[in-house]
């Protein structure tokens, strides 16, 4: 009983650790995410979230002229910009990239309007235009409309896709998402495995104490 006893203390402790080692373990990560939808009278990209650009290369400080707008087979979003307006950006080349392809569409359209934060994603190749000045986790909020138009008839395909730029330092995680927003699932049980992996490991642990334990009894036992 008292192998028992200490055993589950023991297990009981552990498992309290779990969610500290599990956070202390998980990668420092931003997020930006972009999402088209269909609305009255055309299609809306909102752009929202932030980076981490603690370990991007050096950026480059640059006056461009972009014209807004984007195309899903190249996965290159430009929003923020004036059309024909030069404007003072950070340039950042060579962002290690783990991407999936393009999200439908075919060749790069103008966007009717464009407003908020200047801000231009290469998302295959690892390059992005941010505002001059840019620090990390800075939020991000940009908007493209256009006009007469749907998410059918830019071939954008429905669904959910995630560009994962990771360094050394972590991961900045890029999000696009067309159409509807996904209803939101089952959080994950993510010490679930582990706590299940330890507690076979404990009662393996408590048969063997046990079996050692008989068999120290029956050797007594035999002693003249």
């Amino acid at each position: 009983m008292l192998v028992r006893s200490s055993g589950v203390r023991w297990l009981c402790r552990l498992l309290a650790c779990l969610p500290l080692s599990l956070a202390a373990e998980a990668p420092a990560m931003a997020r930006l995410t972009v999402h088209f939808k269909d609305v009255a009278g055309g299609v809306v990209m909102t752009g929202s979230g932030s980076l981490d650009i603690s370990a991007w290369p050096v950026p480059q400080p640059l006056r461009v002229t972009l014209s807004p707008g984007g195309s899903g087979s190249s996965a290159l979003i430009v929003t923020g910009f004036q059309r024909g307006v030069a404007s003072e950006v950070d340039v950042y080349f060579g962002i290690p990239i783990n991407g999936f392809g393009g999200f439908g569409g075919r060749s790069f359209l103008p966007a009717s309007r464009s407003s908020g934060d200047p801000l231009a994603l290469a998302l295959l190749s690892g390059a992005a235009y941010l505002p001059v000045g840019y620090t990390s986790r800075q939020p991000l909020l940009s908007e493209l409309q256009w006009d007469r138009t749907s998410l059918a008839a830019m071939g954008l395909t429905p669904g959910r896709l995630t560009y994962d730029w990771t360094t050394v330092r972590g991961t900045d995680q890029v999000e696009v998402l067309v159409g509807p927003l996904p209803a939101p699932g089952p959080a994950p049980l993510l010490g679930l495995p582990l706590a299940w992996g330890l507690a076979r490991r404990w009662r393996r642990l408590r048969l063997g104490l046990q079996a050692q334990a008989s068999v120290s009894v029956v050797r007594r036992g035999n002693k003249p």
